[in-house]
């Protein structure tokens, strides 16, 4: 048989000098056995099943984990050391510490969950959801115990805010099991899930020995109890006296009397709606005119001056006597500064 010009007879092709199938099957071989050997590393790019996921996603918990436990070691170090902590500083430090779990709990939200972790993570977001309403929740309760005389009642709302991180604990105990078995499953050794424990003393939230901790708190710091009190600390007439006899003021020719009355707080409790009542009297008028004035708030250290107007006195030789009344507040014990007395005489002319 005879073929075109330019062409090969059968007989004169060449054969391949290597087998396409030999070679596709020793690469196949060889691949295998670079995942069996290197399984740490050529598992990232696909070998068997695709892990990255897992991987990032474990990575990306463990960062979660790093600022969780921060929040617990700062909550575990503010109640060992709470004695020598001012209210203010507490409030401060709790409030940090809610404000900070709720953020950490929202980037949780936001971590893509591979559907190998879709259980694993649900326990991950039980822990941290009760650590944020649990530190919430915490600071009204440990200040109502500080308040409170009889702690019975704010003794258990702090045992169940603890209660609560305890069972954080052991959601995010079940939460680091879960991850680790799928791990395992995955043949995953190079990395591992975290864990995360707030609370480290057995039994720390019982009522018993929330309420041992709170009595404490109370005998032996002084400035964390809640104290409420005012005090006058000046008080100035208009017009002012000329002169002094033996404690009576002479004040010069006036048909009414002003009083500024200046009052402190000198508890460490905002103070709302404070009374100030003025109340002149004589020897002739032994009727009291009385002139209220309210001081709308008065935080812990702070003074205001409040002014009382349309006071009339009694003129000539008769002595008035004007006091001065403030508060008392709700809660206050010591009333001896809470009084203020001033006698003066008016001239005629």
């Amino acid at each position: 048989m005879a073929y075109s010009r330019g062409t090969l007879s059968y007989r004169q092709k060449r054969k391949p000098i290597f087998n396409p199938r030999v070679i596709i099957v020793v690469l196949v071989i060889v691949f295998l056995l670079l995942c069996l050997i290197g399984r740490g590393t050529f598992s990232r790019i696909g070998c068997s099943n695709d892990t990255s996921a897992i991987q990032n996603y474990v990575n990306q918990v463990k960062k979660i984990a790093e600022r969780t436990n921060k929040v617990g070691t700062d909550f575990a170090d503010l109640r060992n050391n709470i004695k020598s902590l001012a209210r203010k500083d507490l409030q401060t430090k709790l409030n940090k510490m809610a404000k900070d779990s709720a953020t950490i709990t929202g980037d949780a939200k936001k971590i893509e969950v591979p559907t190998e972790m879709a259980d694993a993570n649900e326990y991950l977001l039980v822990a941290l959801e009760l650590r944020t309403t649990a530190l919430e929740s915490y600071q009204p309760a440990i200040f109502n115990a500080l308040g409170d005389t009889d702690l019975e009642v704010s003794a258990k709302q702090v045992s169940l805010s603890l209660r609560d991180i305890a069972f954080s604990d052991r959601a995010f105990g079940l939460f680091k099991d879960a991850a680790q078995k799928v791990l395992k499953s995955k043949d995953i050794t190079f990395v591992s899930a975290p864990a995360s424990v707030f609370l480290t003393v057995d039994g720390e939230y019982e009522a018993a020995n929330v309420l041992q901790f709170l009595q404490a708190i109370k005998t032996s710091a002084p400035d964390l109890t809640e104290t409420h009190g005012i005090a006058i600390s000046e008080v100035v007439l208009d017009p002012a006296a000329t002169a002094d006899n033996n404690g009576i003021g002479s004040l010069p020719s006036t048909t009414t009397v002003s009083v500024s009355v200046t009052i402190e707080n000198q508890g460490n409790q905002l103070e709302v709606n404070v009374p100030v009542v003025a109340t002149l009297k004589s020897e002739t008028q032994p009727k009291p005119q009385l002139k209220k004035a309210t001081i709308a708030s008065l935080a812990p250290g702070e003074k205001k001056t409040i002014k009382i107007t349309g006071l009339t006195p009694t003129k000539g030789d008769i002595v008035n006597m004007l006091t001065i009344q403030a508060g008392p507040v709700p809660k206050e014990k010591f009333l001896d500064n809470n009084m203020s007395e001033i006698k003066f005489t008016v001239a005629v002319k």
